[in-house]
């Protein structure tokens, strides 16, 4: 767990993974050795348990973060997230909302995984930018707001288009092929319904920097801010009860889903 737990002391002893090998070879019976993480060093921990070979990442206990979630599907293959009391997030609309995306992708997460073809994506203050290359293109990520949560997954889905889930990040997207470089030409936002593509609305002018880069914002989504408080009626003599009081609405950022088209045409 932690760098400065003595060896001995409860939970050191385990089948960690710097000790993986020997567990594999003497206990054959194990088929996985999952991490349960609330590091917040994640992502080493998921590369240092992740083996293509003979240890899928299976994650059964982490903290409520849609992000750990998409980066663990997305970047390691992960056939299982289990956030640790996941019905406390019930009243969460990012949590929530962040897993119904999850289950609109599904399906295409599920054809990818071990393509080399699906990256995860998790930016913040410290870490506001990062290239990836996926399947011969260079793939720019870059926080739009440092204040706010940035994750998702993005995904190569044919020659020239991408599948891109999350929210407040910017991607380019470059494949310098000798005298041809890559444009976007088309930037779609939509949903999956029953595994179906749907599109919501196409962007461009000034929501795509006139086609140089995606912008993915997220889906907004109108929240009531009313709440609840304990009303003692002390002359009916009912004790307390709960009352509604209306507060309006509020906007929550959630992540959304694009599809990017690109093309190629001399420099």
């Amino acid at each position: 767990q932690k760098p400065d737990d003595l060896p001995g002391v409860y939970p050191n002893g385990g089948p960690v993974s710097r000790v993986m090998d020997i567990y594999k070879a003497a206990a054959l019976s194990i088929d996985i050795i999952s991490p349960d993480i609330y590091l917040p060093n994640y992502k080493e921990i998921y590369g240092m348990y992740y083996r293509k070979a003979d240890n899928p990442l299976l994650v059964p206990e982490s903290s409520l973060d849609p992000a750990r979630a998409f980066y663990a599907f997305a970047e390691y293959d992960a056939i299982c997230f289990s956030p640790f009391g996941i019905e406390d997030a019930a009243g969460d609309i990012l949590f929530s909302s962040s897993y119904a995306v999850l289950n609109e992708l599904l399906p295409v997460i599920a054809q990818f995984q071990g393509t080399g073809r699906m990256r995860g994506i998790h930016l913040n203050s410290d870490h506001q930018d990062e290239v990836m290359n996926i399947n011969g293109y260079e793939v720019a990520i870059k926080i739009q707001d440092p204040a706010q949560p940035a994750f998702g997954l993005i995904i190569n889905t044919s020659e020239q288009e991408f599948l891109v889930s999350g929210m407040n990040f910017k991607a380019t997207f470059q494949q310098d092929s000798g005298d041809q470089i890559s444009y976007i030409g088309k930037v779609t936002e939509g949903r999956f319904e029953d595994g179906k593509w749907i599109e919501m609305r196409w962007l461009n002018g000034d929501e795509t920097y006139h086609h140089e880069l995606l912008r993915a914002l997220g889906r907004e989504k109108e929240v009531d801010s009313g709440f609840q408080f304990r009303e003692t009626n002390l002359d009916v003599g009912e004790g307390d009860q709960f009352v509604y009081s209306p507060g309006g609405s509020n906007t929550i950022t959630t992540p959304g889903i694009y599809k990017v088209r690109l093309y190629q045409r001399s420099k």
